[in-house]
């Protein structure tokens, strides 16, 4: 009968161990086989741990076959790097025997029985040792989870992880060991394997604070970007005001020149004049767009004056009242982000193309921008090609949080025409 007791409470524990692997890092496959890579990970895990206890009292070193089996199910089936993988899978198993020697020490202690007869007997003791390590083992995977972040680790980061990680799962491994080998030292091995249940809390709280303050560098670029956004819009509007200026201050010197030759009936002059006026009027335009929304007529028409300068042709289709429902930060963020992209990649093509379309469809706002691009310095995921990609991918991750915010859909694909084409549905 405690066998089989001893295989439901593995079955659970390793339950428990799968889920918090495929919450943390979650599935690339699709729903089918990420299912299936679940239960295989499962039932593999637990073969394993069944086995180790037919053969070992306690199997401390020999879990590391756990590891790498947890690893290979990551590498397959779930996202992240190896480091990270790596990281989740060493973290895993020092909480669970950090955990477990704790449960097993305190009930060894107060009910006087030896650890080994503690663990190979199945009793009312060996009972609370496992339903109260089970419990903690899901409050701390609980825990992990809801600190969990999508800011990347650094290389030396994740290592460090890793190593605490490590030398917690080893130092509980030789506290165990030592326990069975030397019952009077119990209580010194007991107070050891506390301090090592508190390394993985501190392993938590630190992965908290990098959360944190991840959040706070990522609300910091997001304010300066906007900042920044808007000053430069500032400088485009005031020389768009004072290019209007200069035209119709112009303007009144080319009529009264007309009326001259008018007054003496030169038509051929006239004429000549007119066409001279329209052909500079049209070399200098600046093109210019005007709707209800002021922050998005002062950020397209930035753009608008960037494409100038930079001699990229764009084309512009906006439906009536499309604007006018839009967030201001949507509009600096989003809009703002996925046109300096646009302008960026066009830059860089031969054809130096821009199409911009803003539709208003019932409830929704469809947003569609295509542009040239050059095929060997881009690439179909808009991923950064500069040097520095935590700077300069940080404006579409800015614009994708906001789409995501605002529980719309992005959509990047590259067109017949072989235009980077750019899609956003909003509320």
């Amino acid at each position: 009968m405690g066998k089989y007791a001893e295989l439901i409470v593995n079955f659970v524990q390793v339950l428990i161990l799968t889920c918090f692997i495929y919450t943390f890092s979650g599935s690339k496959r699709s729903k089918l086989i990420s299912v299936l890579g679940f239960i295989g990970a499962w039932l593999l895990v637990f073969a394993e741990i069944s086995f180790l206890n037919q053969i070992v009292v306690y199997d401390g070193f020999l879990s590391a076959i756990l590891m790498v089996t947890i690893v290979i199910y990551e590498q397959i089936f779930l996202k992240g790097k190896i480091l990270s993988h790596s990281f989740v899978a060493v973290f895993s198993i020092a909480v669970i025997f950090a955990i477990g020697s704790v449960s097993i020490l305190t009930c060894a202690f107060l009910s006087g029985k030896s650890i080994e007869n503690l663990i190979l007997e199945f009793d009312l003791w060996r009972l609370a040792a496992v339903g109260f390590g089970n419990l903690m083992v899901y409050v701390f995977f609980k825990l992990t989870v809801m600190v969990k972040n999508e800011y990347d680790l650094s290389a030396k980061e994740w290592a460090m992880f890793i190593v605490l990680s490590l030398l917690n799962w080893v130092t509980v491994t030789m506290t165990m060991n030592v326990a069975i080998i030397e019952k009077a030292l119990l209580p010194e091995m007991f107070y050891i394997s506390i301090i090592m249940l508190f390394i993985s809390i501190a392993i938590i709280w630190f992965l908290l604070k990098i959360k944190q303050d991840a959040e706070t560098k990522t609300e910091y670029r997001l304010l300066k970007q906007q900042h920044d956004t808007m000053k430069k819009t500032e400088r485009n509007m005031k020389a768009l005001y004072e290019s209007t200026h200069a035209v119709k201050h112009d303007m009144e010197k080319h009529l009264l020149a007309v009326k001259v030759m008018a007054e003496h009936g030169d038509a051929a002059k006239i004429f000549t004049y007119v066409n001279q006026i329209m052909e500079e009027s049209e070399k200098n335009a600046h093109k210019a767009v005007f709707t209800e929304n002021d922050i998005f007529n002062a950020v397209m028409n930035t753009r608008l004056q960037i494409c100038k300068e930079k001699k990229i042709s764009i084309h512009i289709q906006i439906e009536s009242g499309a604007a006018n429902g839009l967030k201001p930060e949507v509009i600096t963020v989003v809009l703002g982000n996925l046109l300096d992209n646009a302008i960026e990649a066009a830059e860089q093509s031969e054809e130096k193309i821009i199409y911009f379309k803003m539709l208003c469809r019932e409830k929704h706002i469809l947003l569609s921008i295509q542009n040239s691009f050059d095929k060997a310095r881009s690439d179909v995921r808009l991923s950064s090609t500069k040097k520095n990609k935590e700077v300069h991918g940080f404006g579409l991750k800015n614009a994708k949080k906001v789409i995501e915010q605002e529980n719309g859909v992005l959509q990047i694909s590259v067109d017949e025409e072989g235009l980077f084409c750019v899609e956003v549905m909003l509320s």
